[in-house]
């Protein structure tokens, strides 16, 4: 059984287990049967619109709370916080958007962490183009430091560079052919082989590939010099 103080002044009891929150039972003689006091404004809460023209492209949130259902019918900010004043849910209505109160602090940590990926993800992209050429083990320190994802990195790195280097590739071909200079065609042959197989190393293996060639001046001179 969830435990409940009571207001002395209003008789309401109030539920303060559920972190961020305080749950107001008023007094059956109040015409609110739940309300929810919360420090930030929760703009996933969809508030009931009785007007039937607004009503139609919104779909109201049906909150939770004690296995019984209610609707939003009023929200005001006051004082530092929002209260979200609520009536019983009408029988026979479908529930479509629902918020378990007892899963809410579940919920928005979930959210939270997704939200906090995202931006992750956001600002770690422009780093994994940068530096995802580089010997992997100088991306797995500037990971570190920036937050990226060495194979993400690799994948995003290698398949452009073989993009590139499928775009030089009939231009050069056709200059070889012309010219005589079978070099450069070679060089992004290899590009595109490099791109590929570099591409597939950090899908595969979610880990860190620079380009070949800084790898190897990577392992010959600066761990030699360690």
């Amino acid at each position: 059984m969830i435990e409940t103080e009571q207001d002395d002044a209003t008789r309401d009891r109030i539920d303060r287990a559920i972190p961020g929150l305080r749950i107001r039972i008023p007094d059956p003689s109040d015409p609110w049967a739940l309300i929810v006091e919360s420090m930030d404004e929760q703009v996933d809460w969809i508030v009931h619109q009785p007007d039937p023209f607004v009503a139609n492209n919104v779909v109201d949130t049906t909150i939770v709370y004690r296995n019984r259902s209610y609707r939003i019918r009023e929200v005001r900010q006051e004082g530092d916080g929002w209260v979200y004043r609520m009536i019983p849910w009408p029988d026979g209505e479908p529930r479509l958007n629902i918020v378990e109160l007892e899963k809410w602090t579940q919920i928005k940590v979930e959210r939270q962490a997704e939200r906090e990926e995202l931006d992750r993800i956001a600002r770690s992209g422009p780093y994994e183009y940068l530096y995802g050429w580089l010997p992997a083990r100088r991306q797995e320190r500037l990971s570190e430091k920036f937050g990226f994802d060495t194979g993400e990195a690799t994948r995003k790195t290698g398949l452009l560079e073989f993009f590139v280097c499928v775009g030089l590739a009939p231009l050069l071909m056709l200059l070889s052919i012309f010219s005589g200079q079978a070099t450069p065609f070679l060089i992004v042959s290899l590009g595109m082989i490099e791109g590929a197989t570099r591409w597939a190393y950090g899908f595969c293996n979610e880990r860190a590939l620079g380009l070949f060639a800084l790898e190897i001046v990577d392992r010959i001179f600066f761990r030699r010099s360690r």
